[in-house]
C-alpha cells in the first residue's frame, strides 16, 4: 500500500515537473489576482463605524483595580 501512494504521488510530481500544466496554473493564478484588484470596489475614505466609547472617571485616591472593577467590568457586561 505504502508503494502504491508513492508511485501515485510521485506520477503527480512528474506530471508537473515534466509538463506545462504548473506554468499555466501560475499564469492562471496571477491574472486573476490582477483581475480581482480591479474588480474590488474601492472608496478613498471608508465611512466605518467603530463601536467605541471613551468613559472619564474622576475617583481621588482610588486604585486602577478598583476603577476597573467597579467601572469597566459592569460596563463590558452591558
Amino acid at each position: 500500500m505504502v508503494e502504491k501512494q508513492r508511485s501515485f504521488l510521485s506520477n503527480i510530481v512528474k506530471l508537473f515537473l515534466t509538463s506545462q500544466l504548473s506554468i499555466m496554473l501560475i499564469i492562471i493564478a496571477l491574472v486573476l489576482g490582477i483581475m480581482s484588484i480591479y474588480i474590488t470596489p474601492r472608496e478613498e475614505e471608508p465611512q466605518i463605524v467603530v463601536p467605541m466609547a471613551d468613559i472619564f472617571v474622576q475617583a481621588p485616591g482610588a486604585s486602577p483595580e478598583e476603577i476597573e472593577k467597579l467601572v469597566a467590568e459592569p460596563l463590558e457586561r452591558i
